[in-house]
């Protein structure tokens, strides 16, 4: 799609014209705008702003199955934000727009999808800056608190079937009257079960290396862990440690080196632990879902995988109770 700025979006579905666009930010595979409000119900100098995005198919080498596959994530994604997950901000519109990219195959050039959220500037979400946390204890609190939120929303989505496979921290937002995080960004979405991953069809993400090993296995089959090593990696980024994998593998105690000293030390050890435990290769030996993520950061002792169990007894003869009389 091409853009710019001082055009006005038309819904080819219901011929409108509410959304102005004020500026274009392109990324490899998706586009975000700035747009304004034109709602006949808004009056100057009143003016309200949000956030717009689409999938960006110009001046892209994408080929036919490409646009298909880029498609049906975004609408996936789309659908997904029209369930008003905990953590996930309410769409303000969603419509179609005319396809104007050349690039784009004649028998594909149709309507795209265009979804239309609030946005404000002022609650983006930052690495923790060393000053904020002055001792441990307000440092162990912050990033509970942090976590606690995304799993929260993570939950919302697992029971539609729906796996994220990234949670980047330029796609989080910071709701201060509320003060707890939501995740504004969700375009890395599919749902759970066996991966569909094609070399030749670019994944819709906005970078691969936040992915799980698992995303980019044809053999792998996504489940809730999937999302638990997004998280994971999330909130090293919120501790201030720019990723840098070798392969599929993340060396936890490198990563936390680089860390401000004072990090180093007010760290809590449970959140040392769901590191490791979060960004091991085999999804099998992470936790399992958000409920056991919450439990390690809060200090329970995490579940063993199953292959690790014994097996079970079988259950002896019941035990009888008697009744007890009414007097």
């Amino acid at each position: 799609m091409y853009f710019k700025k001082g055009d006005k979006l038309k819904d080819v579905t219901q011929g409108q014209t509410r959304w102005m666009i004020a500026g274009v930010y392109p990324d490899p595979t998706v586009i975000y705008m700035r747009l304004i409000d034109r709602h006949p119900d808004i009056a100057e100098p009143m003016e309200r702003t949000a956030v717009g995005v689409c999938c960006n198919f110009y001046q892209q080498t994408v080929d036919r199955w490409g646009v298909i596959d880029w498609r049906r994530q975004f609408e996936t994604a789309c659908i997904a934000a029209s369930g008003n997950f905990a953590g996930f901000p309410e769409p303000l519109d969603f419509f179609r727009i005319e396809n104007n990219d050349r690039n784009v195959p004649e028998d594909l050039r149709r309507s795209e999808p265009v979804l239309v959220y609030t946005y404000s500037k002022h609650t983006a979400v930052d690495p923790i800056p060393a000053w904020k946390f002055k001792t441990a204890p307000q440092l162990t609190s912050g990033l509970r608190r942090f976590v606690y939120d995304l799993a929260y929303a993570l939950k919302g989505i697992h029971e539609r079937k729906l796996i994220l496979r990234q949670v980047p921290l330029q796609g989080l937002r910071y709701l201060p009257a509320y003060r707890r995080h939501i995740i504004g960004e969700f375009l890395s979405m599919t749902h759970e079960g066996e991966s569909q991953f094609n070399p030749g069809i670019q994944f819709l993400v906005l970078n691969r290396t936040y992915c799980a090993p698992e995303c980019f296995d044809a053999r792998g089959r996504l489940t809730p862990a999937t999302d638990v090593y997004a998280l994971a990696v999330t909130v090293l980024e919120y501790l201030g440690v720019s990723m840098q994998r070798v392969g599929d593998r993340i060396d936890v105690d490198v990563e936390l080196s680089r860390l401000p000293e004072f990090k180093q030390k007010a760290l809590p050890d449970p959140v040392r632990r769901f590191l490791k435990l979060a960004l091991q290769t085999d999804p099998t030996r992470r936790p399992r879902d958000m409920g056991e993520v919450m439990g390690l950061i809060s200090g329970r002792p995490a579940r063993r995988p199953d292959r690790h169990r014994k097996h079970d007894k079988k259950p002896g003869p019941r035990k009888q109770h008697r009744r007890r009389e009414r007097i």
